[in-house]
């Protein structure tokens, strides 16, 4: 079983309604055969992870509320982290020994990296797309 992290692709514009960048649809492509395509997929509720699953799987994808990223309006960077914890773990608990796929904002993914792989040293910067993964995700607490 492995968590992939994957991030949205290349915007227009910078509201939290922006849409992916047409232009930027090839680097979204060349992720697909980095990513399993009988995993378990979700994504945020964020228009372009939205979009950027329509462009790397053909099956059905979750929206996983609990995943967004950190508003400054609603909530603090810490309370904000652990929502996104416990919504991972739920994840990845109700869908044991299956390879997980989650697409996101690359500042949401960041913010959790060392709590999802301890070990990761140095915390690996996630670009926009990108993908990571992590074969034994939460493994200190498993």
């Amino acid at each position: 079983m492995a968590l992939f992290l994957v991030t949205h692709g290349r915007l227009v514009g910078s509201a939290a309604g922006a849409e992916l960048d047409p232009a930027g649809f090839d680097e979204v492509w060349a992720l697909r055969d980095r990513l399993p395509q009988g995993a378990a997929w979700f994504c945020t509720p964020h228009p372009a992870a939205v979009a950027t699953c329509q462009l790397l799987t053909e099956g059905e994808v979750g929206i996983a509320a609990h995943l967004h990223g950190h508003d400054p309006a609603r909530e603090d960077a810490e309370t904000a982290r652990q929502r996104v914890l416990r919504g991972v773990r739920g994840v990845l608990d109700s869908h044991p020994g299956e390879d997980v796929v989650l697409v996101g904002e690359p500042g949401t993914w960041q913010a959790v990296l060392r709590d999802l792989a301890p070990g990761l040293d140095p915390v690996p910067v996630l670009g926009t797309p990108d993908v990571l993964t992590l074969p034994e995700p939460l493994a200190s607490e498993r």
